[in-house]
């Protein structure tokens, strides 16, 4: 009912039956690619390779499907900036685990070589090999503060600069004084922002973020609306 809906007095300018049609073509993909997962997991079976196999599920981010008034992507809000990671290894991984810890895409690469048994070093890597935490050999780090970005072009918008852990998340954009934090256990959703009663967690989650800026090197580290102190540049934060 929710996706044939029409736009009517409700609805003077958003959504539209554009919108509405945008909708029902994703939907309609997720069925395709999981109608085509079903035929590749089969095939595998079919193989005798189902057990001995690594079979990660991940995707691109995705676009707004609605929530805060938009379709777009590019967005740091939970349902655009968050991507899946389901992972089967018989055998490794017990099935049914679910790692509550926040990770970032960049621990894919170091956590695949390590489950395949590639024994390098894996100091080089941005990520963190997360391959015992997987197999429950490791406990998770819960308030692990994942630092993720969007940048374009400042004529373009998009530029902004986001860190979370399983608690907070916290935003700051160029293109703005104004400055966001979220308590995603009371608010799961993304709508108060709470930074300014917050002060003190948001100093500190600041501080944790513009550290890992400058470590990255992150050109926006320098803007004037993010607001950086300096003494980022000396703590320790990865």
């Amino acid at each position: 009912e929710w996706l044939t809906k029409k736009p009517g007095r409700y609805y003077p300018r958003w959504p539209t039956e554009d919108y509405f049609r945008q909708v029902r073509k994703s939907f309609g993909m997720v069925k395709l690619i999981d109608d085509k997962i079903g035929e590749l997991l089969d095939l595998i079976n079919r193989k005798g390779m189902y057990n001995n196999t690594i079979i990660v599920f991940t995707s691109d981010h995705g676009n707004l499907m609605g929530e805060h008034a938009s379709n777009l992507k590019g967005s740091p809000y939970k349902t655009s900036a968050t991507v899946p990671f389901i992972i089967r290894y018989p055998n490794v991984i017990p099935p049914n685990r679910v790692i509550q810890a926040p990770a970032h895409s960049t621990d894919f690469a170091p956590t695949l070589l390590k489950l395949v048994g590639v024994k390098a070093k894996m100091k080089s890597f941005h990520g963190e090999n997360l391959a015992k935490v997987l197999s429950g050999k490791k406990k998770q780090n819960r308030w692990r503060y994942v630092y993720f970005r969007h940048y374009f072009h400042e004529r373009y918008g998009g530029a902004w600069v986001a860190l979370a852990n399983v608690r907070y998340k916290l935003v700051l954009s160029i293109h703005s004084t104004k400055q966001w934090l979220y308590d995603l256990k009371h608010d799961p959703d993304e709508l108060k922002n709470i930074a300014y009663q917050e002060f003190p967690m948001f100093k500190k989650m600041r501080l944790i973020l513009c550290c890992k800026m400058f470590n990255n090197h992150d050109p926006l580290f320098t803007h004037q609306n993010l607001k950086c102190p300096q003494t980022a540049k000396k703590i320790k934060c990865d």
